[in-house]
């Protein structure tokens, strides 16, 4: 990770300065997506140590374009909590604050992707219909690029709601299946944990072999480009 990334460590997680370009041509948005994670992210990146959020976006647009493009104006200050799905922060909470800017694109706008995840994968770009069932982050995109507002907007995402609901959820299930046949003690109790909420694909390994089945909860999508 570069050190001049501006990813501090924060209690048992992260804060994250982000920017990301909002590129539109013909009704499509320009996203990056690799061969690991399913779905696409904004072109964009982690604000460096001494930039302002339009140098950052400015450069990170001709990283990952290879063209120097002029911002038109802010249009989102996104504050996204959500878990990390890179190695380096797996499951860590992060906090993140997003500048995303509206770019101006030229007639012969043609980007060639140059850039590499974490895990030094090849990126590329993909322009995503607005109407496009595909899965991107900021989700927000789908519906707030249709009709864009002249305002900046503020959005709040927030994965923990997610995962207690989930908690909340498997509360309810796991008790129908919670006690032992006959006279035996009851299982143990169920802590509402990550692996609780879908998670993670097994118990704590201190719970019986033979334990209940699980809750059929999926494991929380993760709003946000790798981290």
């Amino acid at each position: 990770m570069d050190t001049k990334d501006l990813t501090l460590p924060a209690g048992t997680g992260y804060v994250n300065l982000r920017v990301g370009a909002i590129i539109i041509k013909d009704d499509a948005v320009l996203m990056v997506g690799n061969d690991t994670h399913g779905y696409y992210y904004s072109v964009g990146g982690r604000i460096q140590f001494g930039e302002s959020a339009e140098d950052a976006v400015l450069r990170e647009v001709e990283e990952e374009t290879g063209h120097r493009l002029e911002i038109d104006r802010l249009g989102f200050i996104h504050e996204n909590f959500f878990y990390g799905d890179s190695p380096s922060k797996l499951g860590k909470l992060i906090y993140e604050i997003s500048f995303y800017y509206y770019m101006k694109v030229p007639e012969n706008f043609e980007p060639v992707c140059s850039s590499f995840t974490e895990l030094i994968e090849q990126e590329h770009l993909v322009w995503v219909p607005f109407d496009s069932p595909a899965k991107i982050f900021p989700a927000f995109f789908h519906t707030e690029l249709k009709n864009p507002s002249q305002q900046i907007r503020h959005i709040l995402t927030d994965e923990r709601s997610k995962e207690q609901n989930a908690c909340r959820s498997a509360l309810l299930i796991i008790p129908m299946f919670s006690r032992r046949p006959g006279n035996s003690p009851p299982w143990p109790a169920f802590r509402c944990g990550r692996w609780a909420c879908g998670s993670a694909r097994d118990p704590p390994a201190a719970f019986p072999a033979l334990h209940p089945p699980k809750p059929d909860i999926e494991p929380a999508d993760s709003p946000r480009p790798p981290c």
